[in-house]
């Protein structure tokens, strides 16, 4: 599993994140649970458990009259100890949703150490959608909430161009949606504003990046399938972010700049912007020193610009 660990930032702007999988026909779980296994599965990531009854109409029609009839359900729901993470198991549909997102690799445990206990206990099971879901909100105490061209890409903001006058901006929301072999990834990406229809008034954009297929799916392959999803989602959402937004989150294993060694070694003194503190103190350089070396090297300055803009990558260990 190489590569799939979601980029950990200090202030990360996660607002929900959904691992799901839909069954071809519904499971034949019992009134009293689903499969033991399950419990054993769940008893520790999710202690709390709660099971409740759904009533159903199903509309029956036939050539000489229309029926109507009630159909009882049962969902079983599991929440970690804080009710941080909710498993959701149902003979339809499972899914895992967590409102605090930490790493990558707890949510693929999770979801596979019930993946395969429901195997199990039903061995006829058979999935025929897949999906991966993560929606972050960028919310940011500042002026102008309709100004985000330094923190995302410039397709990402160009509607807002459209407007003669973006204080009266209610909503500008996007869908994009691609096809890879089958595998689909919709973006959702804009301004939704909780406070539709009044004017946009709070600074917060989403990003909502959610990837899925709609086939049936060999279970050998759902690990395989959900790894491939989260590496892509993880790298569309770095594509469409600028440094600007990676300076505000603050990756927690801190900063590698594309300068070289000769330079990290440099021990002068010197005083440094805020921003730029942020990003090159941990190096051991001085201000001076890196304002020379990029003008000279790089020549990323420009007149008169107080705050340097260099191209930034990060560790991935996190």
């Amino acid at each position: 599993m190489e590569n799939t660990q979601r980029k950990k930032y200090k202030k990360d702007f996660l607002d929900n994140v959904i691992v799901r999988i839909d069954f071809d026909s519904p499971l034949p779980i019992e009134n009293t649970g689903p499969a033991k296994g399950i419990y054993k599965a769940v008893s520790k990531r999710f202690p709390i458990t709660e099971e409740k009854k759904v009533i159903g109409k199903q509309l029956l029609i036939s050539r000489d009259s229309t029926q109507e009839r009630e159909i009882e359900t049962n969902e079983w729901h599991y929440f970690g100890k804080n009710r941080e993470k909710h498993l959701f198991v149902s003979p339809n549909i499972m899914f895992i949703e967590y409102k605090k997102y930490e790493y990558y690799e707890h949510l693929r445990e999770d979801f596979l150490s019930v993946f395969k206990e429901l195997c199990e206990g039903y061995p006829k099971l058979q999935i025929k959608r897949l999906g991966l879901r993560y929606i972050d909100i960028i919310k940011l105490q500042e002026e102008n909430p309709t100004v985000w061209e330094k923190y995302f890409k410039k397709e990402l903001t160009s509607i807002f161009n459209l407007a003669a006058n973006r204080n009266g901006i209610a909503r500008a929301f996007h869908i994009i949606e691609f096809n890879y072999n089958e595998e689909i990834l919709r973006f959702q990406f804009g301004m939704f504003n909780p406070d539709y229809p009044a004017p946009i008034r709070k600074k917060e954009y989403t990003l909502d990046f959610d990837m899925y297929v709609n086939k049936l799916v060999d279970n050998l392959e759902i690990e395989t399938l959900l790894d491939r999803f989260h590496i892509k989602l993880n790298s569309t959402f770095e594509e469409v972010i600028t440094d600007e937004l990676r300076l505000i989150m603050e990756p927690v294993n801190g900063w590698k700049s594309i300068f070289s060694e000769e330079y990290k070694n440099l021990n002068t003194t010197g005083t440094f912007t805020k921003r730029e503190e942020q990003v090159f103190k941990p190096l051991n350089i001085s201000s001076d020193e890196i304002r020379k070396k990029i003008e000279e090297d790089y020549n990323l300055l420009k007149p008169r610009r107080k705050i340097i803009k260099a191209r930034i990558i990060f560790n991935d260990k996190s």
